[in-house]
C-alpha cells in the first residue's frame, strides 16, 4: 500500500540549480544531479513523482492577466536555462522518476492536484520544494521538505513563522501580490499587514466588509484596488482538481539505477570526479 508519496517541484528545483551554477560558474546539470542525489539519500523515498511546467503552463493565468510572469530575460540566459532544462529531463528519466504535467497549468497546480488525490485516499504527500505558493496546501497529510536546507516544513511552521494558517496563504498573497510572478498587490500592504488583516477577518474578501475599521490610507488603498485583489487571488490560488494521472512505482536506488544515472552523467559530459562524487553513498 502507498502510504507516503514525495512530489518534486521539478521546475523550481531546475531554476534553483541553474541560479546556483551561474553564481558558482559550474555545471547546472551537475548541481541539479547533486541536489537530487542528496535528497534521495537523505529521505529514501519509496514512491516519488516529479511535477513540471510545460511551454503552455501560463496559458490559463495569462487569460486572466496578460502580464502574469511577464519578464524580459536576455537571450543568452534563456538559452542557458533551456539547455539546463533539457539535461535535467535526461537526469530525471535516468533516475526512473515519472514526470507529470498538465496542459495550460503550472507545476504547482499539478502538485496541488496530486497531493489532493493522495489525501482523498488517506495517504500522505511530501512536497520537495521551498515555495510560498505551495504553503496553501500544507495540512495534516501534506508537508514540505526543503532539500537544500534539509528542513521539514509543516502547517505549524507556517503559522509560527508567517503568522497565518496555510489555508489563508492565498488570501494573504492576494493582498500583497507577488513581484516574482508579476502579480500586482495593494500599495502599502506588506506581508505582516496582510497576515494581520486575513487572520483577523478570515479572508481577503472579508477584509472589504470591515474597511471602516481601518486607517484612512489603508482603507483607500484597499477600496480602489478591490478588483485587483480579486484578480490576484485567482492567480495565486492553486487548482487542486486537475485530472492528473500518474502510475506510481516503487522507487529503488539499486545498482541498475546507479548504472543508468552514470551513463547519463557521462553523456552530459560530467567529469569522472563529478560522477564519483554523486555516488558517495
Amino acid at each position: 500500500m502507498v502510504e507516503r508519496v514525495f512530489i518534486i517541484d521539478l521546475s523550481a528545483m531546475t531554476w534553483r540549480a541553474w541560479h546556483v551554477a551561474r553564481k558558482a560558474e559550474v555545471s547546472a546539470p551537475f548541481i541539479f544531479a547533486k541536489m537530487m542525489v542528496r535528497f534521495l539519500k537523505d529521505c529514501r523515498p519509496e514512491y516519488i513523482v516529479a511535477a513540471e511546467d510545460r511551454a503552455d503552463s501560463h496559458e490559463v493565468r495569462k487569460k486572466i492577466y496578460p502580464g502574469y510572469k511577464q519578464k524580459e530575460r536576455p537571450v543568452d540566459e534563456l538559452r542557458s536555462f533551456l539547455l539546463c532544462e533539457c539535461a535535467v529531463v535526461q537526469i530525471v528519466d535516468a533516475m526512473q522518476i515519472p514526470r507529470v504535467s498538465f496542459p495550460g497549468y503550472e507545476a504547482d497546480d499539478v502538485i496541488a492536484s496530486l497531493a489532493t488525490q493522495r489525501s482523498d485516499k488517506g495517504q500522505h504527500s511530501v512536497l520537495v520544494a521551498i515555495d510560498k505558493d505551495l504553503f496553501q496546501l500544507l495540512n495534516g497529510r501534506v508537508t514540505m521538505y526543503d532539500s537544500v536546507k534539509r528542513q521539514w516544513i509543516t502547517e505549524f511552521t507556517v503559522m509560527e513563522q508567517r503568522g497565518f494558517l496555510p489555508s489563508e496563504s492565498a488570501c494573504v498573497q492576494a493582498l500583497t501580490g507577488d513581484a516574482s510572478d508579476n502579480v500586482p498587490g495593494v500599495p502599502g500592504v506588506g506581508p505582516k499587514t496582510a497576515a494581520k488583516l486575513v487572520s483577523k477577518y478570515g479572508s481577503h474578501e472579508a477584509v472589504f466588509d470591515h474597511l471602516e475599521e481601518l486607517t484612512p490610507s489603508l482603507r483607500h488603498n484597499l477600496r480602489v484596488n478591490r478588483d485587483q485583489v480579486i484578480m490576484a487571488y485567482s492567480l495565486v490560488k492553486l487548482h487542486r482538481d486537475l485530472p492528473v494521472e500518474c502510475e506510481l512505482r516503487a522507487f529503488d536506488m539499486n545498482e541498475e539505477w546507479k548504472l543508468s544515472v552514470r551513463v547519463v552523467c557521462e553523456r552530459l559530459g560530467f567529469s569522472d570526479v563529478e560522477t564519483r562524487r554523486l555516488f558517495l553513498f
